[in-house]
């Protein structure tokens, strides 16, 4: 059994470490004003909307605010669905940001007894080491996550643990008449972000674009429901048909209840008929800049070789092990220089590569450095609509796309094509293969 850092696991129990030293009283003010800091997903703004219409802002002081936020959303649940009456229908949707940037080392009482004790591992930074740590703690981060989702199931009745800890789904537990008919969903929200993507899926391709790496995410339904369970379903689903599923679980007439043409599909179906053949012909993805006040947009954001728009904040954007080039840009040798040409920041990716470039090639900038390369740039928005059989992914840029390669970043000579701003629309088309364990993917 791997022993815990004494730092973390304080942490881990929503703490804050003072070595070598006794309890006092008053805390020390050192200690006291830790107690404030935000900390991604220990300590982080927390705020509940209670059923009265109330709205509770918990003190970063209370153990709710300190609580692991993948195990605070579970201890939520429970205590709600327990206040539920047995003979009245409830929904509960619990939600998730175990995954997500900025990662972190997850609580060790989450991982499997042997795992790694994580303490040094790199949570930002774009060197290749800190790329590797940072993906294996998405990894442990999917673990932990795992692991609370299965004490959710223990804990409202629908899954018991053997003798030896195993986890076994029990939908039909005669002896508790209050989960008999509950059903269970797992749905995965978006494409992983940038480095922390796993083969096959590609990183250039994943979250923010209308490819399959951004759009395909897991979907799991179980429950008295599912005719013959442990089965794949191939054919095509949205994520509004889930809007339709949850009224036909309910027994509602979803067309006939809602004033407005739906695009949501049946998915029941699929559930109750093994043999049910595909009830969508085509699914449209759209993928585009955050609407905001006045017109505005993210700014660029690079994180490895690509420049993106996606990440909303500078601190999201370095959370990801990127640069940010908006208003305060990242202090780097890549930006160096830049708030002399652009002193409130970079608007899109292309000025980035235009700045960039003039610093490869111009030796009288005093910010000269051969060694910069470009970037390629991730679409601004895209659209995307498949059959069965054909995907066509339609992407808009500012700029070329494939910048780095085009502009050949060979030392000492740069071409044939610089970087320019330019919109460019391009179109591709696709075979769909799906194939569950080497996928060709778009």
């Amino acid at each position: 059994m791997v022993s815990r850092a004494p730092g973390r696991a304080c942490r881990d129990s929503g703490g804050i470490l003072n070595p070598n030293q006794t309890c006092e009283h008053p805390i020390p003010p050192a200690i006291e004003s830790g107690f404030h800091n935000l900390s991604a997903h220990y300590v982080s703004p927390l705020f509940i909307n209670n059923e009265n219409g109330d709205v509770e802002y918990v003190p970063r002081t209370d153990i709710r605010a300190r609580t692991y936020r993948g195990s605070g959303v579970v201890d939520a649940a429970i205590d709600w669905i327990a206040d539920q009456d047995a003979d009245t229908p409830w929904m509960a949707s619990v939600s998730f940001a175990s995954v997500h940037t900025p990662v972190m080392q997850p609580p060790q009482a989450l991982l499997t007894t042997n795992a790694e004790d994580t303490s040094n591992f790199n949570c930002a930074g774009d060197t290749d080491q800190a790329k590797l740590d940072q993906r294996e703690l998405t990894t442990l981060m999917l673990e932990a996550l795992d692991k609370e989702f299965a004490r959710l199931l223990v804990s409202i009745g629908v899954a018991s643990r053997n003798g030896k800890g195993k986890l076994k789904y029990n939908p039909h537990n005669p002896h508790n008449p209050h989960n008999t008919d509950t059903m269970i969903i797992i749905l995965g929200d978006n494409g992983t972000l940038a480095e922390a993507v796993k083969l096959p899926f590609d990183p250039t391709r994943a979250k923010g674009t209308a490819y399959q790496t951004g759009v395909w995410v897991p979907l799991i339904v179980a429950g008295p429901l599912v005719n013959r369970p442990n089965r794949e379903v191939r054919h095509m689903v949205n994520i509004a048909d889930l809007y339709k599923l949850f009224g036909e679980i309910a027994g509602i007439d979803v067309p006939g209840s809602v004033p407005r043409k739906l695009d949501s599909m049946s998915m029941l179906p699929y559930l109750t008929n093994p043999k049910r053949s595909s009830i969508r012909s085509s699914n449209f993805t759209q993928v585009g800049a955050n609407v905001q006040a006045n017109g505005g947009i993210n700014a660029p954001c690079t994180i490895g070789t690509a420049c993106t728009q996606i990440p909303v904040s500078k601190s999201v954007c370095e959370d990801s092990g990127g640069i940010w080039w908006g208003d305060d840009p990242t202090d780097t040798s890549e930006t160096k220089g830049m708030s002399s040409v652009a002193p409130d920041g970079f608007t899109y990716c292309c000025e980035v590569n235009e700045f960039v470039y003039d610093k490869i090639t111009d030796k009288d900038d005093p910010n000269y450095d051969p060694t910069l390369e470009l970037y390629d740039l991730q679409p601004l928005s895209a659209v995307a609509i498949r059959n069965d059989f054909f995907k066509v992914v339609r992407n808009s840029f500012l700029g070329n796309p494939e910048a780095r390669e085009d502009a050949n970043p060979t030392r000492p000579w740069i071409g044939p094509k610089p970087p320019n701003c330019e919109p460019i629309e391009t179109s591709e088309f696709y075979e769909i293969d799906e194939n569950r364990i080497a996928p060709q993917l778009d």
